[in-house]
């Protein structure tokens, strides 16, 4: 007798190891043992499956990029006194190709089947996101519950047991968290397209283009497109695209807030590969999207350690601010491995797996908004610096002029000749209008040269030319050399200026390391002309210490209903987009 007790024990005990046993009215079931079996070589119909032996899984759980073809066997028992209406969830039916449901009583009997085909975007049969397979227990009856699933890539699933109220109340909650992560990366990315589009700096738009493709790949994958907007198949699926536009964003963000193209070019080589990859990866994905999918890991797993590398690269050269990419790229390349793992079939299902890319995009996208703010941050500093600087130049030469006209004074008082004074007043003049440290006109007169030329040309219908110049890189003289070299470089540069332009040409200091030529009776191919012997010469010279330098050109010339601002202000923006187009080069406006 007691034999027997402890055989039906031990039955009892498997069975509930094994199967899901209802025993009240409420009940939620989200880890539970289930049966699997890869298919995708024997190709196992219905009529022999139970004759398949079944390896022991949990429902949640992921088989690797390989699998297409899998069946779950998942066993149901209803110890309660009352029928009970069963609702199994596939929280993940969106991402599968075809899903069959086979039901069977006991004896083995098929008592009911059921095909969804989550691709068909005319008649998913989905709920949201979830496939629902509704089925009814009489008091003490098994049933056994055979699916089988087809998907593209990637295969992975996530079964769910519920009463009808628990399960209306799962599908209104069950994508919020997918929700939070789109709206936060979203506002992000029209935050910062907004400054791009008012500032122009390209750091801005490649980070919210970022921002834009991440946010629709966590809109597809964690479920809210499906769920929400009820976008199935092809058509969705296409929504992982944006995961493989991420590292390329990324790349082109890096290349431009770290000037790699003429600073670390190394580095940009690497990044420009990054590009390169994925480009091709969406190309092929235009061909045979599946497989491009599987191939997806090996191009992210490259970028990831190439974005590492760059980065501890650029650290080492001394750039500090870098230390804030690779705190971001860091976090993110752990989840994101986290989840390749998890994709590849190498970790167990969880939140942390399943999710893992969405939380390091965000986790990162966080970090690197700071990086583009205390980026900002610097350029603004430095811009308060060249004020500072101009602001103390002039206070110098209003001392200085002062300083004139105290000995005019005295020699007034003094009443010396009217040539002495003559020579003073000569004095005090050149001064007024000449930039102390470089010799050259200042702003001063340059604005009265510009409205003189801008009058004449009116006048007699002429016109004239104006270049602005700007010297490439110079801040970095400054940080690495110190403002005395920057201030020799700064001579040495106005030199080279002087010495190449007519005799009726205008040359001065604009501002800090910009300066202006303005070119009288020239038009837009005179003035290249002289922008371009300027460039070659600029490009010959071997300054002091710094030996090679380069500079960027802004030309504009004069239309007849120019005012003094918008010829400026055209030969400004011309320089801007020389600088863009990667400096040392000759942009007209």
């Amino acid at each position: 007798m007691r034999l027997i007790l402890i055989f039906s024990i031990l039955f009892v005990y498997s069975l509930a190891q094994n199967t899901v046993i209802i025993n009240s009215d409420k009940f939620k079931f989200k880890d539970f043992q289930v049966g699997y079996f890869i298919n995708d070589k024997k190709k196992v119909d219905f009529k022999d499956i139970q004759d398949i032996q079944f390896s022991q899984g949990k429902n949640s759980d992921t088989l690797g990029a390989e699998v297409k073809d899998t069946w779950v066997k998942i066993k149901l028992f209803n110890s309660s006194k009352d029928t009970q209406n069963i609702f199994l969830h596939q929280n993940l039916a969106y991402t599968f190709y075809s899903i069959e449901y086979y039901e069977v009583n006991e004896k083995g009997n098929l008592l009911n089947k059921q095909t969804l085909n989550p691709f068909d975007t005319k008649n998913s049969e989905l709920y949201g996101a979830d496939a629902i397979y509704k089925l009814t227990l009489k008091p003490q009856e098994n049933k056994t519950l055979y699916i089988r699933q087809h998907t593209l890539a990637y295969h992975f699933y996530n079964f769910s047991i519920f009463s009808e109220k628990e399960s209306k109340e799962y599908l209104v909650y069950e994508k919020v968290d997918g929700i939070l992560f789109v709206g936060l990366l979203l506002a992000l990315a029209i935050y910062n397209m907004f400054i791009f589009i008012s500032s122009r700096y390209k750091e801005y738009l490649y980070y919210s283009l970022y921002l834009f493709s991440a946010t629709a790949w966590i809109f597809y994958m964690y479920g809210s497109l499906a769920h929400y907007m009820h976008i199935y198949g092809d058509i969705a699926i296409r929504f992982n695209f944006g995961l493989m536009f991420t590292p390329v964003f990324i790349a082109l963000f890096v290349q431009t807030i770290f000037k790699t193209k003429n600073e670390y070019k190394t580095e940009h080589k690497f990044l420009n590969s990054v590009i390169i990859l994925l480009i091709l990866n969406f190309i092929y994905a235009l061909i045979n999207f599946g497989h491009a999918l599987e191939l997806l890991s090996l191009s992210l797993n490259y970028a990831l350690i190439i974005f590492l590398f760059i980065s501890i690269s650029i650290y080492k050269k001394g750039n500090k601010i870098v230390k804030i990419f690779l705190l971001a790229h860091t976090s993110y390349l752990f989840f994101t491995l986290y989840a390749l793992m998890f994709y590849t079939g190498n970790v167990p299902f969880s939140y942390i797996s399943s999710h893992g890319i969405g939380i390091g995009i965000v986790i990162e996208a966080l970090m690197l908004s700071y990086l583009v703010s205390y980026k900002f941050k610097i350029m603004e500093e430095e811009k308060e610096v060249q004020r500072e600087l101009k602001q103390k130049a002039i206070e110098e030469q209003y001392k200085t002029q002062l300083q004139l006209l105290e000995q005019l004074e005295i020699a007034q008082l003094a009443n010396l000749n009217s040539e002495k004074l003559k020579d003073l007043n000569k004095e005090l003049k050149n001064i007024s209008i000449t930039d102390k440290l470089t010799s050259l006109y200042n702003r001063v007169k340059l604005d009265e040269s510009l409205e003189y030329h801008l009058n004449y040309s009116q006048r007699y219908n002429e016109t004239f030319g104006v270049i602005m110049v700007d010297i490439d890189f110079f801040k970095s003289i400054n940080d690495s050399f110190g403002h005395q070299t920057g201030d020799i470089v700064l001579v040495e540069f106005a030199n080279i200026l002087k010495a190449n332009v007519r005799q009726t040409d205008i040359v001065g200091r604009w501002g800090g390391e910009e300066f202006m030529i303005i070119c009288p009776k020239s038009n837009l191919e005179d003035t290249k002309v002289i922008a371009k012997k300027i460039k070659e010469e600029i490009e010959n010279f071997e300054f002091t210490t710094v030996k090679n330098k380069t500079a960027s050109f802004g030309i504009s010339t004069f239309k007849n209903s120019d005012t003094l601002s918008d010829i400026v202000h055209r030969a400004d923006k011309a320089l801007y987009q020389a600088k863009e187009s990667g400096r040392n080069k000759i942009c007209a406006n």
